[in-house]
């Protein structure tokens, strides 16, 4: 009996200890199990945003697709009816010789190509238009037009000061562009000190055309006013979207001083993507080359308040020319 009291009492501790364990296991289990199924009620959550995010993309994806027929659909109609206009339009008593000497200068134009210039060249040699914009579609000639536009102009009225503006990964193959269709372009690029050097020396010309980047225009504004322009050549138009920002890009104000200071010089806009995302962005750069008719933002968001791109391209024909687009 005494035994059996006394091996109780040497085991009881044991068994407590041994309970406390269990349970202590049981709690840990029941804490795991909590997060698992806290964890896959947030998997099921994340799956049915997943599922909606997908629903509204797909809806988004059918919308643009209907967008983008609208578009074709507006576009062609605009191309026709605009034809048909500029045949009638189009001051051929004065632009006739310019187109003449165009096919003389770069023989390789396409018949379409001519038509183009014929629209430059009357929308240049008329009063009242402030600037082109050249939104035909990449690989349809934009550079070759510009280039053909400006060799005529050269000879047939002695304008031959050029400032070219692109994206600095696209200076060289441009300047080599233009040297292929027969205009030599001035690459200014480089760091500091080889820049005011060129500039130096553009300085003791007296005739410059000149290719730079857009960087450059942000660095070396003053020295680029400095000189009289004729043509201002702005490729990669789309770039200068800044200027629908709250507080416009530093670029957006000075490619507006550029052109608000150099009166005499008329603005050539080169863009595939004549349309944006957001009607503020077409208001920035068509403001640059037309301040007066363009002249208020709000304004130009409220008549698009509702997207109609008849009506935009309505708006862009008198400046533009003819959009097209591989048919």
């Amino acid at each position: 009996m005494l035994q059996s009291t006394c091996a109780t009492l040497i085991v009881s501790p044991c068994r407590k200890k041994a309970g406390r364990e269990m349970l202590d296991s049981e709690r840990l289990v029941r804490q795991i199990e909590e997060r698992i199924a806290a964890h896959e009620l947030k998997k099921a959550e994340v799956r049915e945003r997943l599922k909606a995010l997908q629903a509204e993309y797909d809806e988004l994806h059918v919308e643009g697709y209907q967008f983008r027929d609208e578009l074709k659909k507006a576009e062609a109609a605009y191309r026709k009816e605009k034809a048909e206009l500029e045949s009638k339009q189009l001051d051929w008593e004065v632009i006739e010789p310019y187109v003449q000497k165009a096919k003389v200068l770069t023989p390789e134009l396409l018949e379409f190509q001519l038509e183009d210039l014929a629209f430059m060249f009357d929308r240049i040699l008329r009063n009242g238009y402030r600037g082109i914009l050249n939104a035909n579609a990449m690989g349809l000639g934009k550079t070759v037009e510009t280039v053909a536009l400006l060799k005529t102009m050269a000879v047939m009225d002695k304008k031959m000061n050029v400032l070219w503006l692109t994206k600095k990964s696209l200076i060289k193959s441009s300047a080599k562009e233009a040297a292929h269709w027969g205009m030599d372009l001035i690459p200014l690029i480089g760091n500091a000190d080889d820049k005011r050097a060129l500039l130096q020396f553009l300085g003791m010309m007296p005739n410059r055309c000149v290719i730079t980047n857009y960087e450059t225009l942000n660095t070396n504004l003053d020295d680029i006013l400095k000189f009289p322009w004729d043509f201002i050549i702005i490729d990669e138009t789309h770039k200068l979207k800044g200027g629908a920002n709250a507080r416009p890009t530093k670029l957006w104000l000075h490619a507006k001083q550029l052109l608000e200071t150099q009166t005499e010089a008329f603005p050539i806009f080169l863009t595939g993507s004549p349309i944006q995302n957001k009607m503020s962005e077409v208001w920035a750069y068509l403001h640059l080359f037309d301040p007066i008719t363009f002249k208020s933002k709000a304004d130009f968001e409220s008549m698009f308040s509702i997207f109609d791109p008849q009506k935009l391209l309505q708006v862009l024909a008198p400046n533009m020319v003819r959009y097209r687009d591989w048919e």
